[in-house]
Protein backbone atom coordinates (compact mmCIF):
# COMPACT_ATOMS: atom_id res chain seq x y z
CA UNK A 1 0.00 0.00 0.00
CA UNK A 2 1.37 3.60 -0.98
CA UNK A 3 1.97 5.95 1.73
CA UNK A 4 0.61 9.15 0.93
CA UNK A 5 2.93 12.29 1.57
CA UNK A 6 1.74 16.37 1.04
CA UNK A 7 -0.98 14.48 -1.11
CA UNK A 8 1.65 13.02 -3.41
CA UNK A 9 1.87 9.06 -3.30
CA UNK A 10 5.02 7.81 -2.63
CA UNK A 11 5.75 3.90 -2.97
CA UNK A 12 7.13 1.92 0.13
CA UNK A 13 9.38 -0.13 -2.11
CA UNK A 14 13.23 1.11 -1.66
CA UNK A 15 15.75 0.28 -3.42
CA UNK A 16 19.33 0.63 -1.72
CA UNK A 17 22.09 1.75 -4.04
CA UNK A 18 25.73 0.41 -2.90
CA UNK A 19 28.17 3.26 -2.93
CA UNK A 20 31.01 2.72 -5.52
CA UNK A 21 33.82 1.50 -4.04
CA UNK A 22 36.31 3.64 -5.47
CA UNK A 23 39.30 2.61 -3.35
CA UNK A 24 39.55 -1.18 -5.43
CA UNK A 25 39.26 0.42 -8.68
CA UNK A 26 41.73 3.41 -8.24
CA UNK A 27 44.77 2.00 -8.93
CA UNK A 28 43.36 0.43 -11.86
CA UNK A 29 42.01 3.87 -13.37
CA UNK A 30 45.55 5.63 -12.29
CA UNK A 31 47.54 2.77 -14.16
CA UNK A 32 45.30 3.32 -17.07
CA UNK A 33 46.08 7.29 -16.93
CA UNK A 34 49.63 6.61 -16.38
CA UNK A 35 49.72 4.55 -19.30
CA UNK A 36 48.03 7.19 -21.44
CA UNK A 37 51.35 9.48 -20.52
CA UNK A 38 50.17 12.55 -21.41
CA UNK A 39 52.82 12.86 -24.25
CA UNK A 40 55.54 12.93 -21.47
CA UNK A 41 58.78 10.70 -21.89
CA UNK A 42 60.99 10.00 -19.09
CA UNK A 43 64.44 11.70 -19.85
CA UNK A 44 67.76 9.56 -20.18
CA UNK A 45 66.07 6.32 -21.34
CA UNK A 46 68.51 5.59 -23.83
CA UNK A 47 69.92 6.81 -27.02
CA UNK A 48 67.04 7.13 -29.77
CA UNK A 49 68.23 4.88 -32.62
CA UNK A 50 70.57 2.37 -31.02
CA UNK A 51 71.41 1.54 -27.61
CA UNK A 52 75.11 -0.01 -28.71
CA UNK A 53 75.36 3.90 -29.34
CA UNK A 54 77.81 4.96 -26.26
CA UNK A 55 80.22 7.43 -28.03
CA UNK A 56 79.75 10.33 -30.90
CA UNK A 57 82.42 12.49 -33.05
CA UNK A 58 80.77 15.91 -34.33
CA UNK A 59 83.20 17.16 -36.32
CA UNK A 60 82.82 20.83 -37.83
CA UNK A 61 79.66 21.12 -40.04
CA UNK A 62 79.75 22.00 -43.40
CA UNK A 63 79.11 26.16 -44.30
CA UNK A 64 77.08 26.56 -47.98
CA UNK A 65 76.06 30.27 -46.61
CA UNK A 66 77.62 33.66 -46.80
CA UNK A 67 78.12 34.02 -43.52
CA UNK A 68 81.35 33.72 -42.40
CA UNK A 69 81.77 31.27 -39.73
CA UNK A 70 78.56 30.03 -38.88
CA UNK A 71 79.44 26.26 -39.24
CA UNK A 72 81.86 26.91 -36.08
CA UNK A 73 79.46 28.47 -34.06
CA UNK A 74 76.95 25.77 -34.44
CA UNK A 75 79.35 22.95 -34.02
CA UNK A 76 80.68 24.60 -30.88
CA UNK A 77 77.31 24.89 -29.24
CA UNK A 78 76.44 21.40 -30.24
CA UNK A 79 79.46 20.11 -29.29
CA UNK A 80 79.04 22.47 -25.60
CA UNK A 81 75.60 20.99 -25.52
CA UNK A 82 76.13 17.34 -25.81
CA UNK A 83 79.07 17.62 -23.22
CA UNK A 84 77.11 19.34 -20.54
CA UNK A 85 73.90 16.71 -21.04
CA UNK A 86 76.99 13.48 -20.18
CA UNK A 87 74.59 11.13 -21.35
CA UNK A 88 76.73 10.11 -24.63
CA UNK A 89 80.39 10.19 -24.54
CA UNK A 90 81.64 13.02 -27.13
CA UNK A 91 84.91 12.02 -28.78
CA UNK A 92 87.51 11.87 -31.81
CA UNK A 93 86.44 9.93 -34.92
CA UNK A 94 88.34 7.40 -34.67
CA UNK A 95 86.99 6.29 -31.20
CA UNK A 96 83.23 7.02 -31.58
CA UNK A 97 80.67 4.41 -32.25
CA UNK A 98 78.75 7.42 -34.31
CA UNK A 99 79.18 10.12 -35.92
CA UNK A 100 77.10 13.40 -36.89
CA UNK A 101 77.76 15.42 -39.62
CA UNK A 102 76.01 18.59 -40.65
CA UNK A 103 75.62 21.44 -42.90
CA UNK A 104 74.28 24.81 -42.67
CA UNK A 105 72.04 25.21 -45.43
CA UNK A 106 70.76 29.08 -45.31
CA UNK A 107 70.97 31.94 -43.62
CA UNK A 108 69.22 35.33 -43.81
CA UNK A 109 67.96 38.68 -42.44
CA UNK A 110 64.78 40.19 -42.69
CA UNK A 111 63.58 43.79 -41.30
CA UNK A 112 60.76 43.59 -39.06
CA UNK A 113 60.34 46.59 -37.03
CA UNK A 114 60.44 50.47 -38.28
CA UNK A 115 60.73 53.48 -36.70
CA UNK A 116 58.17 56.09 -38.13
CA UNK A 117 60.59 57.38 -40.10
CA UNK A 118 61.30 54.14 -42.00
CA UNK A 119 64.36 53.32 -40.79
CA UNK A 120 65.00 49.42 -39.06
CA UNK A 121 64.58 48.91 -35.24
CA UNK A 122 64.64 44.86 -35.86
CA UNK A 123 65.65 41.89 -38.06
CA UNK A 124 65.41 38.92 -37.78
CA UNK A 125 67.87 36.37 -38.70
CA UNK A 126 66.97 32.81 -39.84
CA UNK A 127 69.30 29.34 -40.16
CA UNK A 128 68.45 26.11 -41.65
CA UNK A 129 70.58 22.88 -41.39
CA UNK A 130 70.57 19.27 -42.49
CA UNK A 131 71.98 16.76 -39.77
CA UNK A 132 72.61 13.14 -40.54
CA UNK A 133 73.72 10.39 -38.03
CA UNK A 134 75.38 7.54 -38.98
CA UNK A 135 77.56 4.75 -37.50
CA UNK A 136 81.09 5.11 -37.86
CA UNK A 137 82.15 1.75 -38.89
CA UNK A 138 79.64 0.46 -41.81
CA UNK A 139 77.97 3.98 -42.52
CA UNK A 140 74.66 2.92 -41.64
CA UNK A 141 72.13 6.17 -41.02
CA UNK A 142 70.81 5.99 -38.22
CA UNK A 143 68.90 9.34 -38.30
CA UNK A 144 68.77 12.48 -40.63
CA UNK A 145 66.97 15.55 -40.41
CA UNK A 146 66.88 18.11 -43.56
CA UNK A 147 65.32 21.85 -42.73
CA UNK A 148 65.87 22.22 -38.86
CA UNK A 149 65.23 26.07 -38.35
CA UNK A 150 65.36 28.33 -35.75
CA UNK A 151 65.54 32.24 -36.12
CA UNK A 152 66.16 34.90 -33.52
CA UNK A 153 65.39 38.40 -33.24
CA UNK A 154 68.08 41.62 -32.77
CA UNK A 155 67.72 45.01 -32.28
CA UNK A 156 69.83 47.15 -34.87
CA UNK A 157 72.18 50.62 -33.80
CA UNK A 158 73.24 53.47 -35.58
CA UNK A 159 76.40 52.11 -34.46
CA UNK A 160 77.07 49.44 -37.29
CA UNK A 161 79.95 47.63 -34.93
CA UNK A 162 76.76 47.11 -31.88
CA UNK A 163 74.55 45.98 -34.72
CA UNK A 164 77.28 43.36 -35.81
CA UNK A 165 77.58 41.95 -32.09
CA UNK A 166 73.44 41.90 -31.99
CA UNK A 167 73.67 39.53 -34.76
CA UNK A 168 76.17 37.52 -33.81
CA UNK A 169 74.59 37.46 -30.49
CA UNK A 170 71.54 36.09 -32.26
CA UNK A 171 73.67 33.52 -34.13
CA UNK A 172 74.90 32.40 -30.77
CA UNK A 173 71.26 31.49 -29.50
CA UNK A 174 70.30 30.41 -32.81
CA UNK A 175 73.14 27.57 -32.59
CA UNK A 176 72.07 27.13 -29.01
CA UNK A 177 68.05 26.31 -29.60
CA UNK A 178 69.17 24.31 -32.87
CA UNK A 179 71.59 22.51 -30.58
CA UNK A 180 69.20 22.02 -27.93
CA UNK A 181 66.67 20.80 -30.17
CA UNK A 182 68.79 18.22 -31.75
CA UNK A 183 70.06 16.96 -28.29
CA UNK A 184 66.06 16.04 -27.47
CA UNK A 185 65.87 13.73 -30.50
CA UNK A 186 68.36 11.91 -29.55
CA UNK A 187 67.51 11.01 -26.15
CA UNK A 188 64.27 11.06 -26.48
CA UNK A 189 64.12 8.95 -29.84
CA UNK A 190 63.48 9.58 -33.44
Amino acid sequence: MPLVFLGVSVPTTITVIRPVRWHFSFPIIFCLLLGMGCGYQLGGEGFGPSPDIRSIAIPTFTNETYEAGIETVVTNALLAELIKDRRIEVVGKDKADAIMEGTVKSFSISSVAYDPAGMVLEYRTWVALDVILKRNKRGEVLWSKRGLVESHVYRVSSDVLLTEAEKERAIQKIAEELAGRIRRRLFEGF
